[in-house]
């Protein structure tokens, strides 16, 4: 992803241009697939 960082902050996905990776993205994605599902979800950039 063009070197950004993707982190989950509850069910909100923040994209941000950095080096730092997230431990708990793996953790995240089911989360992140039930709450594009549900429509809950939002992007932060």
């Amino acid at each position: 992803m063009d070197g950004k960082t993707v982190t989950f902050v509850k069910n909100c996905l923040v994209i941000r241009g950095s080096s730092l990776a997230s431990d708990n993205v793996a953790d995240n994605i089911d989360q992140f697939v039930r709450d594009v599902q549900q429509g809950t979800f939002r992007w932060i950039v």
